[in-house]
């Protein structure tokens, strides 16, 4: 029953964090909207715009490559024998938690620096 409990506190630790994490995307692409807005009236892109898109490809290939560690070590514990009832949700879980922390840290760090907070 402890391990329930354990995953029921990591889930709603995530939860926390997702919801923070849309509320930094809001006020990220609040503040980037002029700037497309600019670079699309304009017809050129700007080095802000470069650096939003190649940020993003980065995010996402370093999400995919974690995710792929994490379902590796869920896929060698069911092969060795060693997952019980309660680590299958706690290793997807963590599958989805790496897939999500390298755009989670990124879009945090992009909403302090366009804000000035």
């Amino acid at each position: 029953m402890e391990s329930f409990f354990k995953w029921q506190s990591h889930a709603l630790k995530l939860w926390v964090a997702q919801s923070e994490t849309a509320i930094d995307t809001w006020a990220t692409i609040s503040m980037r909207l002029p700037v497309l807005v600019r670079d699309g009236m304009s017809g050129e892109i700007s080095p802000e715009t470069l650096g939003m898109v190649s940020e993003k490809v980065i995010a996402s290939t370093e999400g995919a490559i974690d995710a792929s560690h994490a379902g590796a070590k869920l896929a060698l514990n069911f092969w060795t024998g060693r997952l019980d009832g309660y680590d299958v949700p706690n290793r997807l879980v963590h599958i989805m938690e790496a897939a999500s922390k390298p755009a989670r840290v990124k879009v945090r760090a992009n909403a302090l620096r366009l804000t000035g907070r």
